[in-house]
């Protein structure tokens, strides 16, 4: 599991324990969640960003250029925030869920 999906995980998890009034283990999990984003460097290689995102390097540098991503040159290397990418990728993990209706649901009803 990749760190992106530990994240969305946890904060699942956290919306759901705060829903059934569970404090201290809400507690645990806003101070795990704290943790990982203390830990994740600031800055990622160019390439980096493109492996995670599972995309090429041009569709990188369209959603830099769009402001989906940030980027700086540091060093003579390009880097993109690593918050940018973290929330590219949950964004992208959203639209690719299925919708939960069904096809019987969205069927108009048969005619009598």
């Amino acid at each position: 599991m990749d760190q992106a999906t530990t994240l969305r995980r946890l904060r699942e998890l956290l919306q759901e324990l705060m829903a059934a009034g569970r404090t201290q283990e809400a507690a645990a999990v806003r101070s795990a969640l704290t943790l990982l984003r203390d830990t994740e460097p600031r800055w990622r290689p160019f390439d980096d960003a493109a492996r995670r995102l599972a995309a090429p390097p041009h569709m990188v540098e369209r959603w830099i250029e769009r402001g989906l991503l940030t980027a700086e040159r540091i060093e003579g290397h390009w880097v993109v925030l690593a918050s940018t990418v973290i929330t590219l990728q949950l964004a992208r993990e959203a639209l690719r869920e299925p919708d939960d209706a069904t096809d019987d649901e969205t069927d108009p009803p048969e005619a009598v």
